[in-house]
């Protein structure tokens, strides 16, 4: 400060060889100069006094703190939020989705619970001819049933005499229908018109020409049609 207090007093004294206006300029600048100086030390004076005023009255003083500052950081919130839904997730487990069940075999139709339907192809026919038969099966029960078509015999009666039986020597159909309350399948038999007996011994004859009855059985379950052999 000094210095530069020496700088301007010998800046404010005339050099000799000067003119008066030079002098005279020279001097109203610095005059200009400490002015500006005295403009700066005035302001900084107005805003530090109240401050350090305060520190003395009140020794406790602090200056106040950005609220900002205190809060935590997002980390930590977010940590605090998630746990208490980890906790209810605990108590209260999402519930699993149920196994759909399978659904439940049907069972075999009883022989009381069905309705036979016979229909020849012929109602005469040549001795030794083939004869196409079909016998409708319908369901009489209230649930689903699985009928077998082992169960379904085709007999050819000549009066009281059973000359012929489709389960004497294999000739019964195979496989399974489930039929539901009210419906039918039908299953089909090609009679020879050829005679057979349970032990299914010896070459089958020819039934003789005459009148017989195909009867259908499932059980004691039993529908018919006729068939003239001539």
């Amino acid at each position: 400060m000094r210095e530069w207090w020496k700088k301007v007093s010998a800046a404010a004294v005339g050099r000799g060889g000067e003119t008066p206006g030079t002098y005279w300029a020279r001097r109203a600048m610095v005059l200009g100069m400490v002015a500006a100086v005295a403009i700066i030390a005035a302001t900084v004076y107005k805003v530090t006094a109240p401050l350090e005023q305060a520190s003395v009255d009140d020794p406790e003083h602090v200056r106040p703190v950005n609220p900002t500052a205190t809060k935590r950081p997002l980390e930590d919130r977010d940590l605090e939020l998630a746990q208490p839904q980890a906790h209810r997730s605990e108590e209260s487990p999402e519930p699993e989705p149920e196994e759909s069940e399978s659904p439940a075999e049907p069972e075999p139709c009883e022989q009381d619970g069905v309705r036979l339907q016979v229909v020849s192809a012929l109602r005469e026919a040549y001795v030794g001819t083939t004869v196409p038969v079909s016998v409708l099966v319908v369901n009489e029960e209230r649930a689903d049933c699985e009928i077998r078509w082992d169960r379904v015999v085709l007999q050819a009666r000549n009066g009281n005499d059973i000359v012929y039986a489709s389960d004497h020597c294999g000739d019964e159909p195979e496989g399974t229908a489930v039929l539901k309350p009210g419906d039918g399948e039908t299953v089909e038999f090609d009679f020879a018109a050829k005679a057979s007996d349970e032990a299914c011994e010896g070459e089958r004859r020819e039934l003789p020409a005459g009148d017989y009855d195909l009867v259908a059985a499932v059980g004691e379950s039993e529908a018919d049609a006729g068939l003239r052999l001539k």
